[in-house]
């Protein structure tokens, strides 16, 4: 019996691929970071009846876990938790960086380079990666002039707040100049580099390091707990 793993990724967009036997079979990017909740089980659904695939069929379910944004991080994750739950069939916890990595390297054998995506606050998620794509530092969340001066690829480099040294393979691939930044396109012009190939998520389940169940938010969500409820009675005399 065939293995057939489902990839979910909320880290940019809403990410969802199908792998079978370890090769991808189709992947979907929808969306934008704001949309995840309307948009993810829609898709999931959409993409396994274009496969041809019933959910009685998967075997896993290969799952992002950031960094990326609180809320729509979290709603990949529940998502997965659920199905792993309702068809009794395993989550394999995967870093969101290393599948842009992984994507990178086997079109482009070429290293060190860094990987980064929008962290919004003016600040960009990132993670070092060598020439097979596998994770050597990181992730870390800063502003792009705390990253190393390397070439940088994913869709981090189309952030506005971005000013990081683009790898010139990948100034190629979108058929840009190099210098100035200014000169790259908008993330509605490069649609294709802005999500996350879910399939090769999927596909490389077994093989990308697990990052176990905690999300990688990387820093504190923007609501707080609320703190001590103060009285607005007058002290007793």
């Amino acid at each position: 019996m065939s293995e057939v793993i489902l990839g979910i990724d909320t880290s940019t967009q809403v990410c969802v691929g199908l792998a079978r036997d370890g090769e991808p079979v189709l992947s979907e990017s929808v969306g934008d970071s704001r949309s995840h909740v309307e948009l993810l089980m829609p898709t999931v659904k959409s993409v396994m009846k274009d496969a041809k695939i019933r959910r009685r069929d998967l075997s896993g379910i290969a799952v992002g876990m950031g960094p990326g944004p609180y809320t729509g991080l979290r709603v990949g994750i529940a998502a997965a938790q659920m199905l792993s739950v309702a068809l009794k069939i395993p989550v394999y916890h995967r870093c969101s960086l290393d599948v842009l990595g992984l994507d990178w390297a086997l079109t482009n054998p070429q290293g060190p380079y860094i990987v980064c995506t929008d962290a919004r606050r003016k600040e960009l998620y990132w993670a070092i990666y060598d020439h097979q794509g596998r994770r050597v530092e990181g992730p870390y969340v800063s502003t792009s002039d705390q990253i190393p001066d390397l070439g940088c690829v994913g869709p981090g480099i189309l952030a506005p707040h971005a000013d990081v040294r683009v790898d010139p393979f990948l100034a190629i691939k979108l058929g840009v100049l190099i210098d100035p930044y200014e000169t790259l396109p908008s993330p509605e012009e490069a649609s294709d580099i802005v999500g996350l190939d879910a399939s090769l998520l999927a596909a490389y389940a077994h093989e990308l390091p697990d990052v176990g169940p905690e999300p990688l938010y990387l820093r504190h969500a923007d609501a707080d707990e609320p703190g001590r409820v103060k009285s607005v009675l007058p002290e007793a005399r």
